[in-house]
């Protein structure tokens, strides 16, 4: 067995990746992680650091006699291979999103049931361009919910892209060559609902206001200060909350949906919510106990006892951050880098829906 690493390039960063050669044809690809160009930037600079040191770990790790990637322990798929244990496997192991793979597999299933009459296994080599767009047809027209309601258009969208990220993962290990939703024609694309949030005024109600859970409490209530999402807040450790001098705080980590690193400034009702926890094993979780599961059900209830009839979840913590800047008149340039954005197209969404800016603009047709 030896292992070699080697990069993929790509418009903003590199993706290191290690080549575990087994003989015999076996291999296995791992990824160790990203490097970004500008190490001008310190968290940067931190970040490629920590991903160089990771290479060297692996080598380290591959060659100790304790080898977790061992011949033996290692678990190979090929053309033959189910997909519906791959996408079962894939789908528990997630950690962004695990609902939403749940779910997407759970009508997968039905899917297939309801092609043949009863769930068999499904070889990768019998995965077609054209299952794919039978199955998101499916998901469009066919899939019910648990409230036995048809899928509403984007959580149908939902569950397909975590079925094509499943498959974009097979091609990543080399077990398919490509991706056969890529194929795809008339494929269904997200519908811009208006998108619920907390005015300053109203999270300040909302804190007011007893909360059953109180790590859920300052978890959304930390999220409405810093736009991070739930699963960032949950891996969330001692040691990435750091002073910066004269009382200021930040945390720095690494996002679970993009993988890249961000640095959020904590403004004092932020930090007030985690001063508490900081003082513990700089390993441990700062929201230690947090769990998503009925986490939407306790936060709308949570929200009507404070007497604000909106729709909210844990999410719109973050989409009111976002709104609350806007409104404030910070620049999207600053909301996006505090977001996290690819795009800063993605950012504008916010600015569509902030009611402040809009009242703004109808107020200048008075002066």
């Amino acid at each position: 067995m030896r292992v070699s690493f080697y990069t993929r390039k790509n418009k903003k960063f590199d993706s290191i990746y290690a080549d575990i050669y087994y003989g015999n044809g076996k291999r296995k690809q791992v990824k160790i992680g990203k490097i970004y160009p500008d190490e001008t930037n310190p968290e940067v600079k931190k970040n490629n650091m920590l991903v160089m040191q990771k290479v060297v770990e692996f080598e380290q790790i591959i060659k100790s006699t304790n080898n977790p990637y061992s011949f033996a322990s290692a678990t190979y798929y090929d053309l033959n291979s189910d997909f519906l244990q791959y996408f079962q496997i894939l789908a528990e192991k997630a950690t962004e999103s695990n609902q939403q793979y749940i779910s997407s597999i759970g009508h997968f299933k039905k899917f297939l049931e309801s092609r043949s009459g009863k769930l068999k296994p499904l070889p990768f080599k019998d995965m077609s361009a054209a299952l794919a767009k039978d199955y998101h047809d499916y998901l469009f027209e066919n899939a019910i919910s648990r409230n036995n309601k048809k899928l509403a258009n984007n959580t149908a969208l939902a569950y397909f892209e975590k079925f094509s990220s499943v498959l974009n993962h097979a091609v990543e290990e080399n077990i398919i060559m490509k991706n056969p939703v890529l194929k795809m024609k008339d494929r269904r694309k997200y519908r811009q609902t208006q998108r619920s949030y907390l005015s300053v005024a109203e999270i300040d109600l909302v804190e007011r206001t007893p909360c059953p859970h109180n790590i859920l409490r300052r978890a959304f209530l930390f999220g409405c200060h810093t736009g991070l999402r739930f699963g960032d807040i949950k891996n969330l450790r001692v040691k990435d909350v750091y002073s910066v001098g004269l009382g200021e705080f930040e945390c720095s980590i690494r996002m679970q949906k993009t993988d890249d690193p961000i640095a959020i400034p904590l403004n004092n009702k932020a930090f007030a919510l985690i001063k508490d926890e900081l003082g513990r094993d700089p390993e441990e979780r700062v929201f230690h106990g947090l769990s998503y599961n009925q986490s939407n059900i306790i936060i709308q209830q949570w929200i009507t006892d404070a007497g604000i009839y909106k729709k909210i979840t844990f999410h719109n913590s973050r989409h009111s951050f976002a709104s609350n800047l806007i409104n404030r008149n910070v620049s999207m340039a600053h909301v996006k880098h505090l977001l996290g954005h690819k795009s800063i197209s993605t950012t504008e969404i916010y600015a569509k829906s902030s009611a402040g800016v809009l009242r703004e603009a109808v107020q200048k047709l008075t002066t």
